[in-house]
């Protein structure tokens, strides 16, 4: 395991940890983008496989032992799961579902590409991948200066896609907090969306669009794909329709009815919700939650 810290001065248990075991390494940096870290860092993984993981999640055991059982059956070049969010409600640890599993399945590099930006529901930098793929998504990630944080994850999640096939398992991969504070930030002051990116980053967005043009190269019988054909998948998921004022006063009233259900019945509503997906879970996934939740309530009590 690496672990990769952006912090004003280097951990000193994480230094120590890393002395005294070896399957730690931990890697201090400061102001260095995150795109360049996972870059470098995977750069270094000598195995098989390979996932990331953020500072604000845990990774269920039993979910990479059926990951790598998926790619050595299957011919995909990643796999994703069920992710559950959770965080501290009195002294209780609550989950939820988040993100729907993503699926890309289909068989050209232009389909791919449709697929996974007409449902996109899911940021694939924290999936399961086989190391080599990961390393070509990682480095066209990096190859661009991307100002802006969805954007760069979206240049990573089609560069899987253009790669081959993402199938899914029957179980929770993750869980992820609620909690932290976001590091990479997916908005800035200057393009507070993706869709602001596109249009006014044109430098930026040409570049991405010419870095996936040629990866494609690779993984297409030796054709590359054109960058306008790229350009297309992206533009498509991008060409939201603006609300009419309508559907802005719709949105605001349901918003408010949302917000009083919340109030009044939201905390036996979030407990019920937690109980009935613990219930959909394998003996082997609760037994790795409940460590889960020793972990979190020995952290919130200290």
């Amino acid at each position: 395991m690496r672990v990769c810290e952006d912090s004003a001065s280097p951990s000193l248990i994480l230094s120590e940890m890393s002395e005294t075991s070896p399957s730690l390494e931990y890697q201090w940096s400061q102001d260095e983008p995150i795109s360049q870290r996972l870059w470098e860092s995977t750069m270094l993984v000598d195995t098989e496989f390979c996932i990331w993981s953020s500072d604000d999640e845990f990774v269920l055991p039993s979910a990479l032992a059926l990951c790598v059982r998926a790619l050595d059956e299957e011919s995909w070049v990643g796999c994703s799961g069920r992710s559950l969010g959770f965080w501290i409600s009195g002294k209780a640890p609550l989950f939820r579902s988040v993100y729907k599993p993503t699926v890309v399945i289909e068989e050209t590099i232009e389909d791919r590409l449709s697929q996974l930006l007409d449902n996109y529901s899911e940021p694939l930098l924290w999936n399961f991948y086989r190391t080599a793929s990961l390393k070509l998504a990682a480095k066209a990630m990096n190859e661009n200066d991307i100002s802006l944080g969805s954007a760069s994850e979206l240049t990573h999640a089609a560069a899987i896609a253009i790669q081959g096939k993402i199938g899914t398992i029957d179980g929770t991969m993750r869980l992820r907090s609620g909690e932290n504070i976001n590091q990479w930030k997916p908005n800035s002051k200057k393009f507070p969306n993706t869709k602001s990116w596109w249009e006014g980053a044109v430098s930026e967005r040409n570049s991405m669009l010419k870095t996936l043009s040629n990866l494609t190269l690779d993984f297409n019988g030796g054709k590359q794909i054109q960058e306008s054909v790229v350009a297309r998948s992206f533009q498509n998921y991008l060409n939201l329709d603006t609300p009419n004022q309508f559907e802005i006063f719709k949105s605001k009233v349901l918003f408010f009815i949302t917000f009083l259900v919340h109030r009044t019945v939201g905390p036996a509503l979030n407990r019920f919700r937690s109980k009935k997906y613990e219930l959909t879970l394998s003996a082997q996934e609760k037994n790795e939650l409940d460590k889960i939740r020793k972990v979190l309530l020995a952290f919130h009590r200290s």
